[in-house]
């Protein structure tokens, strides 16, 4: 168990299956022990993240991140939407699965200057 106030973030900037099935269940592992972990996503990943292709996300025999989600978000995963990213891409935040946050840059610098770790993929 955690005891220092650890937390992770996790940096997603592609929408590669592998790039974002690991995070889930790294971040499964990281929540049971008390780590804080959040996932930013950037760029190209912001399509995998969006109603319709979340679900469909798979990477050989790891789980599919669309069925960890829920216990992960209960455990307190935070997944962080890029907001300059959306709209760059013109995706209304609508669009995105359900329970993600979106931010903007003041809020990345933020969560990624204070985090014990990050973890660009």
């Amino acid at each position: 168990m955690s005891e220092g106030g650890e937390n992770i973030v996790f940096v997603l900037n592609n929408s590669r299956p592998d790039a974002v099935c690991f995070p889930f269940t790294f971040s499964m592992a990281a929540l049971g022990s008390g780590v804080k972990v959040k996932i930013i996503v950037l760029g190209g990943a912001v399509e995998a993240f969006m109603k319709g292709n979340f679900e469909n996300i798979k990477f050989g025999s790891a789980p599919k991140p669309s069925e960890l989600l829920p216990q992960a978000l209960e455990m307190g995963l935070e997944i962080l939407v890029c907001k300059a990213c959306i709209d760059a891409l013109g995706v209304s935040p609508d669009k995105l699965i359900d329970g993600v946050k979106v931010i903007g840059p003041v809020t990345f610098i933020e969560e990624t200057t204070t985090a014990s770790a990050v973890i660009s993929l």
